[in-house]
């Protein structure tokens, strides 16, 4: 996270470069040093870049150790139940949660959280750049972020729902699949092959239905926040460009705000995305908690049972 706000910290300077070149050739753009400036990006771009690719391997070295450590307490939980346990839980639910949970709370722990730091730093940084340039314009370009915000809230609960919806029938879909490949035997000896494939299908359709449903709550924050995104700055561009005419904002300073606001045009946009791994991941880990949680402690090995004196063990 430490090289992360670093990558941030590097990209936000580059608007601000920019500013400063553009404020030069107006002075006197014979013996403005542009070539200082282009040095200065660069430079930047690479060290944002470095950074970004230390935190990504950092956080996701880290996630792939916490799918390690929540695999192993799931199964250290599930050795302890007694033998009722399994049979109120069918065993494909408790293979989903061992799989599809578990990798679900691995992509919040790593990309997910790439993006919510990297989100936050964005918000954090540009907006505080922005408001130094010129706060009544930056008012301006936040008009349209109250919507934004009542989207992503009504979106963010339907996602909540379909998610546990999906979760829940792919846990069907997998005990079905596990009942009927036990009882293969009694399948066939009563020729139940059909009556076994009308059962499948008939899941796997409910569960294709309910992750179409999610795909499409997930597919509409994207575009909805690419048009808030778009008309927030179409407005700056009207109330910049006028500000400039007047002479009471420089051309510099408005590239640079413009700048700054294209940089949050990508974190805006991914706020779907964000919403849905963050979802998904606490979804999936309430039900590992449903497991892990309540599981009775393991009993401490007992002596071994005495054999026969003449039971001798060979190597």
């Amino acid at each position: 996270m430490v090289a992360l706000l670093c990558g941030t910290g590097l990209a936000l300077t580059i608007p601000a470069t920019v500013k400063h070149a553009i404020d030069a050739l107006e002075r006197d753009a014979a013996s403005a040093p542009i070539a200082h400036h282009v040095m200065i990006i660069i430079a930047l771009a690479l060290g944002n870049g470095a950074a970004r690719l230390i935190s990504r391997f950092l956080l996701i070295g880290g996630a792939q150790r916490v799918e390690y450590d929540l695999r192993n307490d799931l199964y250290a939980a599930l050795q302890a139940y007694p033998p009722a346990f399994y049979g109120a839980h069918r065993t494909g639910d408790l293979m989903a949660r061992a799989t599809s949970d578990v990798s679900a709370v691995k992509s919040l722990a790593g990309f997910g959280a790439i993006s919510v730091v990297n989100t936050g730093a964005a918000f954090a940084g540009a907006l505080a750049a922005m408001i130094s340039i010129d706060p009544w314009l930056t008012l301006w370009a936040l008009l349209p972020v109250p919507a934004l915000v009542l989207v992503a809230r009504g979106l963010n609960a339907r996602v909540h729902r379909e998610t546990e919806a999906v979760q829940a029938q792919l846990g069907a879909v997998s005990g079905l699949v596990q009942e009927y490949l036990t009882g293969i035997t009694v399948v066939r000896a009563y020729t139940m092959e059909a009556r076994a494939q009308g059962h499948f299908r008939e899941a796997n359709r409910e569960f294709l239905g309910r992750s179409l449903a999610l795909a499409r709550t997930q597919s509409q924050f994207t575009p909805l926040t690419g048009l808030i995104g778009g008309i927030g700055a179409l407005v700056v561009l009207w109330v910049g460009g006028t500000a400039v005419a007047d002479g009471r904002l420089s051309l510099g300073a408005l590239v640079a705000f413009n700048g700054y606001l294209a940089y949050l045009a990508w974190p805006t946009m991914a706020l779907g995305w964000t919403w849905s791994i963050a979802r998904r991941g606490l979804t999936s880990m309430g039900r590992l908690l449903e497991i892990v949680t309540p599981a009775p402690a393991l009993p401490a090995p007992g002596r071994p049972l005495p054999g026969p004196a003449s039971l001798r063990f060979s190597r």
